[in-house]
C-alpha cells in the first residue's frame, strides 16, 4: 500500500494556484453547507410550527415535544410518548424529509442556472472579444 501514498507533493499543486484551488473548494463547501442548512431549517421550522398549531399544542408543551422529537431523531424511537405526541413526531419526520427534498431541489436549480450561465458565457466569448477574434 505504501507506493500509493505520495511522500512529497508534486510541483503542480504546490504554490499560490494550488492553495487557491483548495480555498475555492473550501469556500464552495462552506457556502453550500450554509445555503442547504438555511433552506432546511427555514422550511422545517415553519412546517413544524404549523403542525404544532394544528395539533393544538400549548407553548409549555412544546419543550416536551421537542425533546421527544430529538429523542426520535437520535434513536429512531419515541418511547413513553403519548399517542398525540407520537403523531406529531411522525408529522415532524415527514416534514423533515420534505424539507430535505426541497433543499436538493433548490440546489439542483442553482446548479442548473449556473450551468446555463456558463454555457451562455462560453458561447458568446469574453466581453472584449470581437467576432473576428473568436473565429481565430
Amino acid at each position: 500500500m505504501a507506493p500509493y501514498f505520495v511522500t512529497t507533493p508534486p510541483p503542480d499543486p504546490v504554490g499560490a494556484f494550488g492553495s487557491s484551488k483548495t480555498a475555492i473548494g473550501q469556500t464552495a463547501f462552506a457556502l453550500g453547507s450554509a445555503l442547504s442548512t438555511a433552506i432546511l431549517l427555514v422550511s422545517f421550522g415553519a412546517k413544524l410550527h404549523e403542525a404544532l398549531e394544528q395539533a393544538n399544542v400549548l407553548p409549555e408543551q412544546q419543550g416536551i415535544i421537542s425533546g421527544v422529537i430529538a429523542q426520535y431523531a437520535d434513536t429512531g424511537r419515541a418511547d413513553g410518548a403519548p399517542a398525540d405526541v407520537t403523531a406529531i413526531v411522525s408529522a415532524a419526520s415527514e416534514i423533515y424529509v420534505a424539507a430535505c427534498r426541497n433543499v436538493h431541489l433548490a440546489l439542483l436549480e442553482l446548479r442548473l442556472v449556473l450551468a446555463l450561465a456558463t454555457v451562455v458565457l462560453l458561447r458568446h466569448g469574453s466581453p472584449g472579444q470581437t467576432k473576428r477574434d473568436a473565429r481565430g
